[in-house]
């Protein structure tokens, strides 16, 4: 049972086609739940959703802005912004009763932890990035400030913190000493939504006409450079060269620098066989995978645990992942999916061949995969363990109060 009485989440996401709202909107729903089956109250607090495409929401002031931010001015905007937060989210807080809060990092959101220490209220910070990442590097930086962001620094004022992965929780819990519990806590998928038993295969590949005797494999996400895309359709062009009865279908919105990342996808010998679908909705990413065979992470970044591989395995698509340590921590090789060497479109190429070779080991993969997020990676499941870290902290908080 919760010690505390109220909690509050504070973030700053407002884009609604990025990741990270798929993330905040999910957790703060199961949360909420959790709320209310423990009799805790539990509010959010964030920005006005921003619904159009990253990029286009600036106007000629904003993008004069945007130009002079670099000089140093960036730095020195934010300073003063996150000071005169600092007095709102205060007074905030007080009229709350809030207990205890736990906020998403953004590299610059700093002054909800400044007013939660103000008022000797704990808060846990949550990490999705390792340090350095989440602020401009190519701008011009204030030292001061930049060391004032810096989320170690950030994160040795708050009393606890969870990171996506157990390899970027390892990093901070290095970097302060073991001063504070810091965990990791993975992502997860919404199991109503991402339901193999909601959708029709026929149906979801005539929506994008795709050919339903192909063998489907498919990609979502939004094409950044990083994606890996074109070792994808590298590897998907020698299948193509083989004579196997291969389709490509790419969910998402092509993102203005990954027309290069891309370009592969509309030559002559495999174009016929690419399907882009554009931008899709998030609440229709599940019949998009409903049409897919094989799902395919061909890259991420060192420390992410990415959203799509939890939405591939609760769709029951077999899996083929770039190798990482994030990954392997959710996809044990062979039993939830087929796992191939970071860059290596031979090794990518050689595990859809096993795929491609075998209905038998898609259908095992896959089920086990599903079988693996049921238990360990739902959205519920992120917001137990948040919740067993937030009343860790809470009751440490109390032991100090008391016998300080």
């Amino acid at each position: 049972m919760n010690q505390f009485r109220n909690a509050l989440y504070v973030h700053y996401q407002f884009f609604e086609r990025d990741g990270s709202h798929v993330h905040t909107t999910n957790f703060a729903k199961e949360f909420s739940q959790l709320g209310e089956e423990q009799q805790f109250g539990f509010d959010v607090v964030s920005p006005e959703l921003f619904s159009g495409v990253p990029g286009q929401r600036e106007s000629w002031l904003g993008r004069l802005r945007s130009r002079l931010a670099p000089y140093y001015l960036s730095d020195i905007k934010t300073l003063l912004q996150q000071c005169l937060n600092f007095f709102k989210e205060r007074r905030m807080l007080r009229e709350r009763q809030v207990d205890i809060v736990l906020t998403r990092y953004n590299g610059d959101t700093i002054s909800i932890i400044w007013a939660c220490r103000s008022l000797n209220i704990p808060v846990i910070l949550e990490i999705n990035a390792p340090e350095g990442e989440q602020r401009e590097t190519h701008y011009y930086h204030v030292p001061a400030i930049q060391r004032l962001f810096s989320t170690r620094r950030v994160l040795k004022l708050c009393n606890g913190g969870f990171a996506v992965s157990g390899v970027l929780a390892r990093e901070f819990e290095q970097a302060i000493d073991g001063r504070i519990p810091v965990r990791a806590i993975h992502n997860g998928v919404d199991l109503e939504q991402f339901d193999p038993a909601l959708y029709s295969v026929e149906e979801a590949r005539r929506r994008f006409a795709v050919p339903e005797d192909a063998i489907v494999i498919g990609f979502v996400g939004s094409f950044a450079p990083w994606h890996g895309v074109g070792l994808l359709l590298e590897a998907f062009a020698e299948l193509v060269k083989k004579g196997y009865p291969v389709h490509l279908l790419l969910v998402g919105q092509v993102r203005a620098d990954a027309e290069q990342a891309i370009a592969r996808a509309k030559q002559s010998d495999i174009c016929d066989a690419v399907t882009f679908t554009g931008f899709v909705p998030a609440a229709e990413v599940a019949q998009c995978l409903a049409a897919m065979d094989i799902s395919v992470l061909a890259n991420t970044e060192y420390y992410c645990s990415p959203l799509k591989i939890f939405e591939y395995m609760a769709m029951q698509t077999a899996v083929v992942a770039v190798e990482t340590d994030p990954v392997r921590e959710v996809i044990v090789d062979q039993m939830h999916g087929l796992l191939f060497q970071k860059d290596s479109a031979a090794e990518l190429q050689q595990q859809l061949l096993r795929l491609l070779e075998s209905a038998e080991l898609r259908e095992q993969l896959g089920k086990a995969a599903r079988d693996r997020v049921l238990t360990e990676f739902s959205w519920r499941k992120n917001a137990e363990h948040v919740n067993e870290l937030l009343n860790d902290v809470w009751q440490r908080q109390q032991r100090e109060t008391t016998t300080g």
